[in-house]
């Protein structure tokens, strides 16, 4: 490629963040082993990192504002006993439990806010507070409601399984 149309590029900040991910990218294709580099590979580190990117994409904006959110350690953990217990224990309809999970987010999401609002705390301590106190709450609401410090889901529906014979 000629040099004077990759100079301008290069100026640019997001080249070295491009360039980076092109790196990585080949460092684990080539290194990776033999599934890497294939469509089943893909979707493995695809189905990884999805997951990362619905923790990291907000957490990314929230720092951008200058804010931050320790919460969300804490939240993870209870969104899954949420459906765990509506779904596993209580055998309510999986959707039950993921908008269970889902309206806990937002209730806790809209106190963390208000506290942060209407409070001069900085969001660290509120996000904090919170991070402790939704341990403590998930593990009493675990075992007040299941005697139980863990609940477990009931095996997934044949619908809903892959085959990984494809």
């Amino acid at each position: 490629m000629n040099t004077a149309i990759l100079a301008p590029l290069m100026r640019r900040p997001e080249a070295g963040a491009i360039l980076s991910l092109v790196a990585v990218v080949a460092f684990f294709v080539v290194f990776g082993g033999v599934n890497l580099g294939t469509m089943l590979g893909a979707a493995s580190w695809v189905n990884f990192a999805a997951n990362l990117g619905i923790v990291a994409l907000p957490m990314g904006l929230l720092m951008i504002s200058g804010e931050l959110n320790i919460s969300i350690g804490a939240m993870i953990p209870a969104g899954s006993m949420t459906v765990a217990i509506l779904s596993g224990y209580h055998e309510l309809p999986i959707v039950v439990g993921m908008a269970g999970a889902l309206g806990l987010g937002v209730i806790v999401g809209l106190v963390n806010g208000f506290l942060k609002v209407r409070t001069t705390v900085p969001s660290l301590i509120v996000t904090l507070g919170t991070l402790v106190a939704m341990q403590g709450v998930v593990l009493s609401a675990s075992v007040l409601l299941t005697g139980n410090a863990s609940v477990a889901l009931a095996a997934a529906p044949g619908w809903a399984k892959r085959s990984s014979a494809r």
